[in-house]
């Protein structure tokens, strides 16, 4: 649909997520590193990521990103599900020098990245960033030029698969520290990003993608005008 002069997409997430039952077996979200068939089955799927980038469209993300998305409930407890799957045709030079001491930046990392507006007003939205290793950093933008510290409390956990070529990570958010379970037909704007080799202008080899494009000349990811949309 169009927003401000741009095309925007809208994912209109299944009715099979918002039944909230725990699942067993296959058919369960858990947070272990792996993203297994069943997760990805129940799951809404992103798509091949596109880089960060100039074009209409811009180019596909290289190497492959992809992410998907579900909601559950963990004793009792309602989490919204994210998970990525990352291809890395070298995955001996994954950076992760990110230790939470003073001065240190995930940003430089390999790691990705979810962006919740979860009230929908555009302006206002979270972000969490994890890295390869599983350590994360949590953001409360009031606006795109601020932010705070969002004291979240994920279950989070990355796994590197060298025989598939790939690093994965699971997170489970509690929708309590996301304003609540969304409603029926309620919308959040959101973004969900790969930073492969980190986003370091210093190197060659890096590479920022995304689910929707939101490049406006220059390399700026705190765009919530520019979200796509998931209607629940």
């Amino acid at each position: 649909e169009k927003h401000m002069g741009e095309t925007i997409p809208v994912a209109r997430i299944s009715e099979q997520l918002t039944e909230m039952k725990q699942a067993t077996g296959d058919n369960e979200y858990k947070a272990d590193g792996q993203v297994g068939e069943g997760e990805i089955a129940m799951s809404w799927k992103s798509g091949r990521f596109r880089a960060h980038a100039p074009g209409s469209p811009p180019p596909e993300g290289n190497p492959p990103t992809y992410c998907y998305v579900g909601k559950t409930e963990v004793n009792g407890k309602a989490f919204l599900y994210v998970s990525f799957v990352c291809m890395d045709p070298n995955l001996d030079g994954l950076i992760a020098n990110y230790n939470g001491g003073p001065g240190d930046s995930i940003n430089y990392d390999d790691g990705v990245e979810i962006y919740l507006d979860t009230n929908f007003d555009r302006k206002n939205y979270y972000e969490l960033m994890v890295n390869c290793r599983g350590l994360y950093v949590g953001h409360d933008h009031p606006d795109p030029n601020t932010h705070n510290r969002w004291n979240v409390t994920p279950q989070i956990k990355t796994s590197i698969n060298k025989q598939a070529g790939q690093w994965s990570c699971e997170a489970l958010i509690p929708f309590d520290q996301l304003g609540g379970v969304p409603a029926k037909g309620s919308r959040w704007a959101v973004n969900f990003v790969r930073n492969y080799r980190g986003q370091s202008s210093r190197r060659a080899d890096t590479q920022v993608q995304s689910w929707f494009e939101v490049y406006k000349g220059k390399d700026q990811l705190h765009r919530p005008d520019l979200f796509g949309v998931f209607q629940w």
